[in-house]
């Protein structure tokens, strides 16, 4: 698996642990379907969590192409200044 994938996985396996009582994902044997009783304030809380780690990624996505996009606009005005371009 990819970097981001295993990241998000390790995520919500963290999420599902602390937030729902379920073991890490690598721990269920795959073959058994596993059923598990939640609490509906649990669920939320889950789904709250994991909705609040979207969020900060989307920032944290959105800052990096902002910074990206700025130092690119950069360069081509310092390659126009020295008259590459013209």
């Amino acid at each position: 698996m990819n970097m981001p994938v295993d990241e998000r996985l390790n995520t919500l396996s963290e999420i599902a642990h602390e937030c729902l009582g379920i073991e890490p994902f690598a721990a269920v044997d795959t073959r058994l379907r596993a059923h598990y009783v939640v609490s509906a304030e649990s669920l939320v809380r889950a789904l709250e969590s994991a909705y609040d780690i979207g969020l900060i990624a989307g920032y944290r996505l959105n800052r990096v192409h902002i910074v990206q996009t700025a130092q690119e606009r950069r360069a081509l005005e310092a390659d126009a200044d020295t008259g590459l371009y013209a």
